[in-house]
């Protein structure tokens, strides 16, 4: 793939996720307006078992589909037939076992009717993500950013639709099912058109080994998404579902708001696969870089969390929200590392290190779980984000650990003194009363020094060397001028 040809497609990418980020955010805002923090918080609830649900039915086939449809593109509809069979047969057992575990846990039947309706929307989001993957592979930018534009539009005028007709919480739910089957209806029609004809067929043996080669990478995404859920579920179940709403709905704006700054680095992974292939020490500078940036684009939104925090909740809510500045912060904070470790997870895979970063990954969950528990029964949301951004610190500490042995990706001796000063401070929280001596550990300490070293970092020589390693002349020029003036 030609240097213009990956720039291309990543001002695609980007350009889709900002229009869907855009029609999420007003989504969200009306959904908790409209629905109240009583009814948000079981459908926040239903979400983050949802994302879980998600994990396991997905199984972490597309990762490979897209690695053999790219090297075989004669023989696409084999392998999206046999891959789109085992998904379904994937989907209905799991959905299945959600509907056998919720009934004999006994949970409440409309949390229960609310859980099985997401948990269908998002099984077939897992086949629809199949098709997408095919259009991926054959270099169909166009048409997959059209999709992830319906994603976000669908559930949007579906939304307005149920505040019309009044509809309730039944009908709220029901939104991201309707929504999901039109995007499916959408990649069926694009993938036939564009690419080859689509039918399922379930073939044992390719399940067999598609899931054999998936296993790995299913422990670390299963890991991961129990990790960035668990606060949500443990405020559910022991602090109720009004809890949930108030903390979750800013929480989920916010996460939404990163994850535009991370299709924006995101766009630049085939770089690495591509520099990886080609020469160790472009990888390995390519790497540094993208370290770096990742800082650095994740501070204003990290600082627009801190700052205006109670404009945030009273926008969405219409009300106040008692603890939201340490909330939001730690939140903010949390899903700053979650991405900084997924961008760390792309590296373990590109070496053929997966099975770190899956021990790695239950290793961390453990110790949320340990933590979760204890820190959510006393203090509510705050003991969730505390638990939170405990376990994806030492998370970070330990990918970063296990990568310096072979990447000259070297923490700054503040931020890391920084980092170790949180764990050292998280015992303080049994014998204190007050918490604002370690929430200012936690949050500003830590933020203090991702600014710093985050702003000291960025070479625009660098980038410069990758852009004439794409052949990228005419804007190399530029950006060494650009430099010779700063």
């Amino acid at each position: 793939m030609s240097g213009r040809m990956i720039i291309r497609n990543s001002i695609l990418m980007y350009g889709a996720e900002l229009f869907s980020k855009f029609f999420q955010f007003a989504f969200i805002i009306l959904l908790t307006r409209y629905a109240g923090v009583g009814d948000y918080g079981k459908i926040a609830y239903a979400l983050s078992l949802g994302w879980i649900i998600l994990t396991v039915a997905d199984f972490g086939i597309n990762g490979f589909l897209l690695r053999d449809i790219s090297f075989r593109l004669n023989r696409s509809h084999e392998y999206l037939s046999k891959s789109l069979g085992t998904k379904i047969l994937l989907g209905a057992l799991t959905l299945m076992l959600v509907f056998l575990s919720a009934a004999g846990s006994g949970m409440p039947t409309d949390k229960m009717i609310v859980l099985l309706i997401i948990s269908l929307s998002f099984i077939t989001d897992t086949v629809s993500g199949t098709l997408r993957v095919a259009l991926i592979a054959h270099n169909r930018m166009l048409e997959e950013s059209f999709v992830k534009i319906t994603v976000g539009l669908s559930k949007l005028l579906l939304l307005l639709v149920a505040m019309l007709l009044d509809s309730g919480l039944f009908g709220l739910t029901s939104i991201y099912a309707l929504s999901s089957i039109i995007i499916l209806a959408v990649s069926v029609a694009i993938v036939k058109r564009k690419v080859c004809p689509v039918s399922a067929s379930i073939d044992v043996g390719f399940a067999r080994k598609m899931m054999s080669r998936s296993s790995v990478l299913l422990i670390a995404a299963l890991s991961s998404a129990v990790m960035l859920n668990l606060d949500v579920l443990l405020l559910s179940w022991l602090r109720g579902d009004i809890e949930t709403g108030l903390y979750s709905a800013p929480s989920r704006l916010i996460m939404n708001g990163l994850f535009i700054s991370e299709i924006a680095v995101s766009s630049v992974y085939p770089f690495l696969v591509a520099f990886y292939r080609k020469s160790r020490k472009d990888f390995l500078m390519l790497s540094g870089l993208m370290s770096k940036t990742i800082m650095v684009l994740f501070m204003p939104v990290l600082l627009v969390s801190l700052v205006f925090h109670e404009r945030i909740v009273r926008f969405i809510f219409g009300t106040e929200f008692v603890g939201a500045s340490y909330t939001l912060g730690i939140v903010s904070f949390s899903l700053f590392i979650h991405f900084y470790i997924v961008y760390y997870g792309h590296l373990y895979i590109i070496q053929r290190k997966a099975h770190i970063f899956a021990i790695i990954n239950v290793f961390a969950l453990i110790m949320q779980l340990m933590l979760g528990f204890w820190l959510v029964s006393w203090y509510g949301a705050l003991g969730a984000g505390i638990s939170f951004i405990a376990s994806y610190l030492l998370f970070a500490l330990l990918c970063h650990a296990f990568l310096r042995s072979w990447a000259k990706m070297r923490l700054s001796g503040l931020m890391a003194r920084s980092l170790s000063c949180v764990i050292i401070l998280l015992p303080m929280l049994y014998y204190m009363r007050s918490l604002h001596l370690v929430l200012i550990a936690l949050i500003l300490v830590p933020a203090y020094a991702l600014l710093v070293f985050g702003l000291r970092i960025i070479s625009i020589s660098e980038i410069a060397m990758m852009l004439d390693n794409l052949n990228l002349t005419k804007i190399s020029g530029f950006t060494r001028r650009l430099h010779g003036l700063l």
